[in-house]
Order: C-alpha cells, then structure tokens, then sequence
C-alpha cells in the first residue's frame, strides 16, 4: 500500500528492498523485503571489424587477376615458349610449338614448302639450278629409241613433224615435322626425281647434247620463296609417302601429327600448300608469256616461278568420313577444292594438328583420273615408316588429338 495515496499496489518481487515510484501518484516509496543480488548480464560479444581485411580483400583480387592473365599468356604460347610445367604432348621436342597453339596462330608459311624436282647444271664454268632441262631437235629416229619412260614422261611433241626432249616438270607441296628441315611430302611428287638418280644414261642424253659438263637430279624447297637443297631420306613402297631433308636449315616450326586412327567427322580441314591451277594465268595474256620465259629460262630455281606461285594457299572444307582401301590404304576424304601442285601437303584441323597427306584431287572431269577421290592419306599407318626415316624422338606425335 502507498503510504502517499493510501492505494493498494502490486510490485514486482523483483523490486524487493529497492526504491521504487508509486504506479498511481507516483511517490516514492521503498519496496518491502530483502533485494536479491544476480550475477551482472554477460556482455554481448560485438566483433569490431579489422583492419586487415581490406588488405587481404586487395590481395585476394590482384591473385586472381595474376593467375587469370597468366594462364591466358601460356594459352597463346607465351611463357617461355610452352615451359612452367604446361602439359603439352611432345614439349621436349626441339622446335616443337608452344602448347595450345592452333592453326591460326601459326607461322605456317615458313613451315609449308613448295617441293620442286630439278637439276643442277655445270656448263662453261658455271653452275645453274633448273626446274628442267631441255633440247629442241629430237629427230623421229631418235625418239623412237627411247625408252618408254622417255617416250612417256620427257618427249615433246611440237604437233609439226618434229620433236623435243625436256626432263619432267613436276612439282607439289611439303611441310616441316622437325626444327631442323626434315619435310613430309608424297612419293610422287619426287618419284621421277628418284628415277633419274637410279638411271643416269638418261641425263647423259642431255648432257651431251647440251654441252654440260654434269647435270645432276636435285629436289628443292621453296618455304615463302626461300629455297634449299634437299636429301631425299626415303621413299615408301607402301604409302604415297617420302622424307626430305633440307640441307642447311634449321630452327623451323614443325606441325604436329596426329597419332590417331580416326578423325572428328564434323570439322573443318585445311589443306595448305601450292595448287598449280591457282598459278595458272589466262591464255595469250602477257602474264602467260612471262610465265613461260621464267620457266624455259632461269638460273635459280627461285627464278622459274612469280612471286604468287611462291605464296602458299590455304583451301578450306569439311571433313566427309574416314574409309579404308585395299590399294590405297586408309584415307580422309574432304572437300576442299585442290589442284596438282597440293600434293603432298598437310591436311590439317583447326587445332594446327595434320591428320593427313594430301594426295588426291577430285577432278570428275578429267577421264585420265584413276581415283575419283578428294583426300588425305591418314598419318598413322605411316608412323612406322617415318619415325624410321626421321628418328622417333625428333617427331611430335599426338596420341590422341581429340581428347576433351
């Protein structure tokens, strides 16, 4: 009860010996009974922000940014050239292309060539390469002795009575598979070459009735207009296929090969190399006969061709499917538009990886083809005869160059 107001109040017991006010008149009074004394209200426990976040934050940050640009340096071949522990199938190969480089990215003009079987000719002192030799006055007599290589692959017949004789004028493409000049090519493009090596009474023909004093087989490479003498390393008797080797190159870029026995049938190829049809300037235009003096007239195997014919050209299509052949072996067909001179070239992915040699161009117009057939020959049944040839350690196979 107030003692003020004379009010009948409740109180909390927790008011207990303690002042309080009344809740009617609001006197003070003092609460009855003994207070009880409780342990003080644990504090709560407020974590102060620290100082060090911030930095760490910062750290964090300028981390990621540095991995994310590293990583995008060693995907477009930088980083020393492919080191710092990046897996990539055959790094320690010498030359070898960083990892992660694709067909876009490489220098493929310095690593596809132009393959060309000529002589080398000593004559009054004087040493010239040719792409042919030849000579105007093959009398009927004479022609009808030959032999029937002679007859098939050198004769020239003027459409007058009378005759000529020029060595073969071949030529195709090749492409680099070390950094230091070994070169894939067809067996064909370099077959006559090998000929004329192995039956030198018929050069003799030409010697004698030419006045030189040698006149020797050779095979040159033209890579961007360079050219090189070349080793003929081997030729196959099982696969459109040959090994050269550029005397005096070195520190190329090498293609990589695949090592598969299959390719991705949905993807774009690429067949990189010389057509002869691209080169092929309209008929009676002043272009054709510059052409033709630079080819019956020269002194450098450089000299037999324009600047344009020692581009290299890149034709693209799709993959159709992968067959095998009893004669021919097993063969990617495409159908990019090629010619003559792509023979021997790479057939190459996006990924800058060849999984071929080209060897055959579709041409449903011409009677004389034996194969109505636009392809590659497939790499791997070749591996064998290659790394023989080359040396197993010095190519770069890809085991299994579609692997996600």
């Amino acid at each position: 009860m107030c003692p003020a107001c004379m009010k009948k109040i409740v109180v909390p017991a927790e008011y207990a010996g303690r002042n309080s006010a009344c809740p009617k008149c609001h006197a003070n009074i003092a609460v009855p009974g003994q207070a009880v004394v409780s342990g003080p209200r644990p504090k709560k426990n407020v974590k102060k922000p620290s100082k060090l976040k911030p930095v760490l934050v910062a750290l964090s940050v300028v981390l990621v940014v540095g991995i994310a640009v590293t990583g995008t340096i060693l995907s477009m071949g930088g980083g020393g050239g492919g080191g710092g522990g990046v897996e990539s199938e055959g790094d320690d190969v010498p030359g070898n292309p960083p990892p992660g480089r694709d067909l876009a990215s490489l220098p493929v003009k310095q690593m596809v060539c132009r393959v060309v079987p000529g002589v080398k000719i000593v004559s009054g002192g004087e040493t010239v390469e040719r792409w042919f030799d030849y000579f105007f006055d093959l009398t009927l007599p004479e022609a009808k002795s030959l032999s029937d290589w002679e007859k098939k692959n050198e004769v020239i017949d003027w459409g007058d009575g009378t005759y000529g004789m020029r060595t073969p004028a071949a030529h195709g493409s090749g492409f680099l598979i070390t950094s230091d000049g070994y070169i894939l090519t067809n067996r064909h493009v370099v077959e006559d070459s090998e000929f004329l090596k192995e039956n030198p009474e018929i050069l003799r023909r030409f010697k004698l009735r030419n006045g030189h004093t040698s006149i020797t087989p050779k095979i040159y490479v033209l890579f961007d207009g360079k050219s090189y003498e070349t080793e003929l390393i081997h030729v196959s008797k099982n696969f459109d296929v040959a090994v050269l080797k550029a005397i005096g190159f070195s520190g190329g870029t090498p293609f990589k090969l695949s090592a598969s026995n299959d390719v991705p049938t949905i993807s774009d190829i690429y067949v990189l190399g010389f057509p002869g049809d691209s080169e092929r300037a309209g008929k009676g235009t002043e272009e054709e006969t510059k052409q033709t003096k630079k080819r019956w007239r020269h002194d450098t195997i450089e000299g037999a061709f324009d600047k344009n014919q020692l581009t290299m050209n890149s034709n693209s299509g799709t993959i159709g499917k992968i067959k095998d052949d009893d004669e021919l072996g097993r063969i990617i067909q495409y159908d990019c538009p090629t010619a003559g001179g792509n023979s021997g070239g790479p057939a190459v992915t996006p990924d800058g990886i060849v999984r071929g040699v080209h060897t055959w161009g579709l041409n449903a117009g011409d009677k004389r083809a034996k194969n109505k057939i636009n392809g590659a020959g497939l790499l791997l049944p070749m591996r064998g005869e290659i790394d023989g040839a080359v040396g197993a350690s010095k190519v770069n196979w890809v085991d299994d160059p579609d692997k996600k």
